[in-house]
Order: structure tokens, then sequence, then C-alpha cells
């Protein structure tokens, strides 16, 4: 794959994530927002392995931008983060559903700022071309 190609399917990935997300949010129906939380969970880790695979996005940020080492462990952490947050909300289902809704909506506000950095970084990126 082409490096312009990869960056073109993290920003398609992010953009199906986002869509996902919100489709969640708009969930009226309590089963229904149940099935979307647990579809994210299969999609997050592919979306994220992606991403973290060697030679990939995550390396080409690493060695492609001033600091991308701190960048791409900070990338990094915050996946491992969204994997935990997503199992925890999923735990929760059965619980107040204006908090779990809440804290969706908390997810969705993290996911979109962590999309932004790595739009961000790997925009700063020569090697893409």
């Amino acid at each position: 794959m082409r490096p312009q190609d990869t960056f073109d399917a993290i920003v398609r990935g992010h953009r199906a994530l986002r869509k996902f997300v919100q489709k969640a949010l708009s969930d009226i129906e309590t089963e229904a927002l149940h099935s979307d939380l647990r579809e994210l969970r299969g999609m997050l880790p592919v979306h994220f392995d992606f991403e973290e695979r060697a030679g990939g996005f995550l390396e080409r940020i690493r060695t492609g931008i001033p600091a991308g080492e701190a960048e791409v462990d900070l990338l990094r952490a915050e996946h491992d983060a969204f994997r935990v947050d997503i199992e925890e909300i999923i735990a929760d289902l059965g619980g107040d559903q204006a908090e779990l809704r809440g804290r969706i909506r908390d997810f969705a506000t993290r996911l979109r700022d962590h999309e932004q950095k790595e739009r961000t970084w790997g925009s700063q990126i020569t090697l893409w071309r």
C-alpha cells in the first residue's frame, strides 16, 4: 500500500468511527444502543491495529516529525485507554442510561480529539508524498 493510501485509509477509518459513535448516541432504543456499542468494540481494535502495525502510520509519525516518539507513545496510550473505556461502558450497559449516554459523549469527544492529533501529525509527514 502506498504511503498516501495508508493515510487516506486512516482518515476514512476515522470518519467511519465518528459516524458510528454518532449513530450510537442517536439511538433512542436501549437495545440498539447496546448493539452499536458491542459492534464499536469490534471496530476499534481493527482500526488501532492498522495504525500501529510495523512500518505503518504511527511508525511514520515516530520517524517523520520532531518529538515523534513521544507523540506515538501518547497515541498508543490513548488507544489503550479507548479499549479499556469501551469495555467498561459495555460492562455498565444495565446501569443508568442517562449516565451511560454521558460517558459515550465523553468517549466521542476524546475520540474526535485523538483523531485530530493523528490527522495533524500525519499531515506533517513529508513521507506521504
